[in-house]
């Protein structure tokens, strides 16, 4: 029982950690479409001392995360509850061998 709520305990804290992550690519890519958008207007507008105006704010790329750095890690705790669990069937398949042999 211990066991099964450390696991589902590491499982929340893995979905929240990923839900946040969604959070922020969701809110990045909503200001590029915004940008973009704006880009386009601005562009296709005929008003030039407008778009020269504006243009320096555009005209270098927004801050945005290093997601190369970001890394989903599985839990840890899952690799022992496998290890664990393989380990405890392997031995109770032992004793059925050594029962079924009496």
């Amino acid at each position: 029982a211990e066991l099964l709520e450390v696991v589902e305990m590491g499982q929340r804290a893995a979905e929240l950690r990923s839900q946040a992550f969604i959070r922020e690519l969701q809110t990045e890519i909503s200001d590029l479409r915004n940008r973009c958008s704006t880009l386009t207007q601005l562009t296709q507008s005929q008003d030039h001392v407008s778009f020269f105006k504006s243009y320096p704010a555009y005209s270098s790329l927004p801050e945005t995360k290093s997601w190369a750095e970001v890394a989903l890690t599985p839990d840890p705790t899952a690799g022992a509850v496998l290890r664990n669990v393989t380990q405890m069937v392997e031995e109770v398949q032992e004793a059925l061998k050594r029962l079924s042999t009496i």
